[in-house]
């Protein structure tokens, strides 16, 4: 999947493992320049958890919080103006 922010594509790299697990960690694969772009977890009820990510030499690993209940959650991810919302399987704890 790539997902376009103003001229710079990223892609999704993975999830690990997929489908994600509660308080485990998603990889995704951004631009060097992070430090404009936010990442939120948000869940079908519309509940947000901002996601802090830990940049690698390749990807940006992002920690999911812990004690999330089993279901379809959304990444959304902005920079400036633009977002992008990316589906994410979860299995809870």
């Amino acid at each position: 999947m790539q997902v376009r922010l103003s001229n710079n594509t990223f892609t999704i790299a993975g999830a690990s493992p997929n489908p994600g697990f509660s308080g485990g960690s998603v990889l995704l694969n951004l631009p060097t320049d992070t430090h404009s772009i936010q990442v939120h977890l948000v869940c079908s009820s519309g509940q947000q958890w901002p996601l802090h990510f830990f940049q690698s030499s390749t990807a940006v690993e992002l920690q999911l919080p812990a004690n999330l209940p089993s279901g379809m959650y959304y990444l959304r991810v902005s920079s400036g103006a633009e977002l992008e919302t990316i589906p994410l399987a979860i299995i809870g704890q």
